[in-house]
This record gives structure tokens, sequence and C-alpha cells, in this order.
């Protein structure tokens, strides 16, 4: 029998026709019987063999410097990106935003109260009016919240606009003088503004 036909036998290739001539023949004989034997016994010494070779080329492959490099190179990425990672997080996200500290004057009736709030803006309050106001201007917009009467002479500063919050509508300048009346009634909410 051609050893090439035992070979897809022994490997589980041979088509259906060499298998029942594999057959056939180790039926004809003991002599062909202990011939498939010993030709088996080389096989699978064969598949060992290369087996043996292939593993030691793998674990060859895998300890040579380039390798070696490689997985240095891949670590110190996956170290890299956590560390900016933590690092955005703790300067962006994990930073609780500062809580500014909000002041309130309230004017009674029949007085009036002046103040200069921390950018130097001058406001006059009228009576019955309040005013709230933080203690000093931190963000990117200078914002106050009125009821009643108040007159502005807001210093001037492009990048920071000065906000004046209302019941009915906000007021938005950069650098001017007005008045603001706010009348909140518990039917309608007046509102007027003159430069």
């Amino acid at each position: 029998m051609d050893r090439k036909v035992l070979h897809r036998f022994f490997a589980g290739t041979a088509s259906f026709e060499e298998e029942e001539a594999v057959c056939d023949w180790v039926d004809a004989s003991d002599k062909n019987r202990e011939e498939l034997i010993r030709e088996r016994k080389y096989f699978d010494v064969l598949l060992l063999h290369k087996a043996k070779n292939s593993s030691t080329t793998r674990s060859g492959r895998r300890f040579s410097l380039p390798f070696i490099i490689g997985e240095s190179l891949k670590i110190a990425a996956a170290i890299s990106v956590l560390i900016v990672s933590a690092l955005y997080i703790y300067n962006n996200v994990a930073k609780p935003v500062p809580v500014l500290a909000m002041n309130k004057i309230v004017v009674p009736p029949g007085q009036r109260a002046n103040l200069t709030l921390s950018d130097g803006t001058n406001v006059w309050l009228n009576a019955c009016s309040e005013m709230t106001y933080p203690a000093s201007f931190s963000e990117e917009t200078r914002r106050v919240s009125l009821k009643g009467e108040a007159y502005f002479d807001v210093s001037k500063d492009a990048k920071h606009p000065f906000v004046v919050q209302t019941k009915k509508c906000d007021i938005k300048v950069l650098g001017t003088e007005f008045n603001v009346r706010v009348n909140e009634s518990e039917s309608d909410c007046e509102f007027s503004a003159a430069l």
C-alpha cells in the first residue's frame, strides 16, 4: 500500500475509495496489518515531531527582544491612557463646583441704600427693594437678582457681561447706567427699564 494513502487515512483526509482500499488491504493478510501498525507509529512520531518543533518556534518568538519590546510598549500605552483618564476625571469631574457666597440686601420702606459690588459697579436701591448678589464675581457673567427698583452704574467689562435677573425678564449689559423697576404684585408683574 502507498505510504501517502496510509497517511491520509490516518489524518482522516482520505477519500471513501481510499478508505475502502486500506480496509480491504489490512483484511487481506497479517503482514499487511503489521505494516499498518508500523506505519501508524511512524505517522504518530512525525506528528509529535512537528508539534514539538512548532511549540519550540513559538516559544522562541515569545521571548525574543522585539516581542518583549512590543509587549512593554502595549503595557506602557495602557498605563498612560489610564493615568491621563484619571487626571482628566480628577481635574474636570471629581472637583466639586465651588458654591458662591451670596449676599442679600433688603431696603425697608422709606429708605434707600447704596453699595459697590466687587467688580466696581455702583447700585442705588430704592425703598421696598431687595437684591441678591455674590460676594465676588467668579463666573463668566456678573449676575444679580432684583425685586423692586434699582439704579445701576455698571463698570465696563466686555468679557464678563452684567446680568440683572428679575421675575419678568433679564437685562444684560456690558457697561452702562440704567434704572430697573419691577413691581411684583400677586396678579401681574410690571417691569420697566430706562437708560
